[in-house]
């Protein structure tokens, strides 16, 4: 019988997942279901423990990850009294402000 890799009614994977019917563990799983003669529903129900699985580390490692920094301040732009310093104040403020 061909199964479709179909996941129960209220189950998803996370954004950018999806069944990989070329993954050796489905290919596993079909040629199983094949064997014992399983329904499209006991193969989806399968299925969708393996979703559950994965979403289930998904929002782990989501929780983990430390909140993103805030964006960095715009460099600041030259200073007004830019004609008053001299060379090496220029210089030093250059070194400091206007890193990449």
């Amino acid at each position: 019988m061909a199964y479709e890799p179909k996941l129960p009614d209220g189950v998803s994977l996370p954004p950018g997942f999806k069944v990989d019917t070329g993954d050796a563990r489905y290919k596993a799983l079909h040629d199983l279901a094949s064997r014992e003669n399983l329904s499209q529903r006991a193969f989806s129900e399968i299925l969708g423990v393996e979703a559950r699985r994965i979403n289930s580390e998904y929002e782990r490692a989501r929780a983990s990850q430390p909140p993103s920094a805030p964006a960095p301040s715009p460099k600041p732009g030259v200073p007004e009294s830019w004609s008053k310093m001299t060379t090496q104040e220029r210089l030093q403020w250059s070194l400091t402000n206007l890193k990449r």
